[in-house]
């Protein structure tokens, strides 16, 4: 009898980017009582950004409408001296990845009072495309021998410097351009020092917690499983008050494990082992929903195939099925039609 096999997919992607960096919006949410409007972008895009931060940190989701909203505008204007450099960063994180290049080049053209914030924004700008991710590292390596060590203050995340930015840029590209699991190591290991050498709650902690955990997943595609796992295990800590964030972290903790328990075929004890710790999921039907269906794909794994539907449409002969099959080479053909 032909045995199923099983594929587990990949978590990688199951988080999305931290609030300020995403290039599309956050999930709906409830909308707030009287939000006030965002005001309209003045000329000074260094008061205006510090603005935009001040938004970001205490309502993110309102923080992050007011980036776009402000990004649209910014773009259909002619920027000149140092409204160029904030400019570009507003570009950059506002989606407008193009404008800041464009924006970026030319304040770095000129004679720049902020190179290293004009080098962060086409940084940002090009770490989004295979195309422009050269772009992107020229400007990294200049950026890392004058300013590697800068504690320049971030205009658009209050309390963090521009660096952190930069190395979580740096590790997008290494993952889009070759997928250099390697190099995006590096760069989220930098990025997450940074982190943690600044004041607790400097960032929010879910942030802390996403760089933590696309740290791991790189760790973990270059081989070092191991490592990964301690390091998802060691933030723990971190999240031990937020009941979400933890079953989040669990969830992750608990693919990995099984992942390499399949790769090991110790099939009864993946399974075993998902069916001890599915009911500690319950207060999250996202991640319960998630971890059974894993608990139903492992169950296949050693079980008979199932009968081929007899009332399905068969096409140049059939009904067919397993048993007459038996002993035969058979060819497998997957397509789809839309």
């Amino acid at each position: 009898m032909r045995r199923l096999v099983l594929v587990l997919a990949s978590v990688a992607g199951a988080l999305s980017a931290p609030v300020w960096a995403q290039s599309s919006g956050a999930p709906a949410q409830p909308a707030a009582a009287a939000t006030p409007a965002a005001p309209a972008v003045p000329e000074d895009l260094a008061a205006y950004c510090a603005e935009v931060a001040r938004r970001l940190a205490a309502e993110p989701q309102q923080g992050r409408r007011m980036l776009m909203m402000a990004a649209r505008e910014v773009a259909s204007r002619q920027l000149t001296g140092e409204n160029q450099a904030f400019g570009a960063l507003l570009l950059a994180r506002g989606s407008q990845h193009e404008k800041a290049l464009a924006v970026a080049r030319a304040y770095l053209d000129g004679r720049p009072q902020r190179t290293e914030l004009g080098l962060a924004a086409l940084i940002d700008a090009a770490s989004w495309k295979v195309e422009t991710a050269p772009v992107a590292r020229e400007a990294y390596a200049r950026f890392a021998a004058e300013f590697g060590t800068s504690a320049t203050a971030d205009p658009l995340r209050q309390g963090a410097p521009l660096r952190l930015a930069v190395e979580e840029a740096m590790a997008r590209v290494a993952i889009i351009d070759g997928e250099d699991s390697p190099a995006a190591a590096r760069h989220y290991g930098r990025a997450l020092e940074i982190v943690e050498a600044m004041p607790p709650a400097t960032i929010p902690l879910e942030d802390h917690f996403r760089l933590r955990w696309y740290l791991a997943d790189a760790i973990s595609s270059t081989g070092d499983r191991i490592r990964a796992q301690q390091l998802l295990e060691a933030t723990r800590t971190l999240v031990a008050g937020d009941q979400r964030l933890s079953l989040q972290l669990e969830d992750f903790i608990l693919f990995k494990v099984v992942a390499g328990l399949l790769d090991e075929q110790k099939y009864a004890e993946a399974r075993a082992l998902l069916e001890r710790r599915l009911p500690e999921f319950a207060p999250s039907p996202v991640n319960a929903r998630r971890i059974g269906k894993l608990l139903d794909r492992v169950k296949l794994v050693g079980a008979p195939a199932p009968a081929l539907a007899r009332e399905a449409r068969w096409i140049g002969g059939g009904p067919l099925t397993l048993e007459g099959l038996r002993g035969k080479v058979v060819l497998l053909e997957f397509f789809t039609s839309g």
